[in-house]
């Protein structure tokens, strides 16, 4: 479990360099979402966020929909911030 948290965190982090390349961040995206790594809001719009830096919008909107469908399991509604990463974008991809 611990290294598991390990790998989460240096995955995300990953995510939070700017200078990344689509495919760091696209491929860390990836890993996060392939080994079920991305547990809560915060996880969600640190990986909405790098993909909007890319203005890869698509990928965005295709993660916040996953997001918004685990939300909806447990009853419950999406993050505010993790709503606006989303936006965020959106608006670089103006669509």
């Amino acid at each position: 479990q611990a290294e598991r948290s390990r790998w989460r965190s240096e995955l995300l982090l990953r995510l939070k360099d700017k200078n990344a390349s689509k495919d760091v961040v696209r491929g860390t995206v990836a890993q996060l979402r392939d080994e079920a790594l991305l547990g809560n809001a915060r996880d969600y719009t640190a990986a909405i966020t790098a993909l909007g830096r890319l203005i890869d919008w698509n990928e965005a909107i295709s993660l916040y929909s996953e997001y918004a469908a685990r939300q909806a399991e447990n009853f419950q509604v999406p993050d505010d911030i993790c709503h606006t990463s989303v936006v965020s974008a959106c608006e670089r991809g103006s669509h």
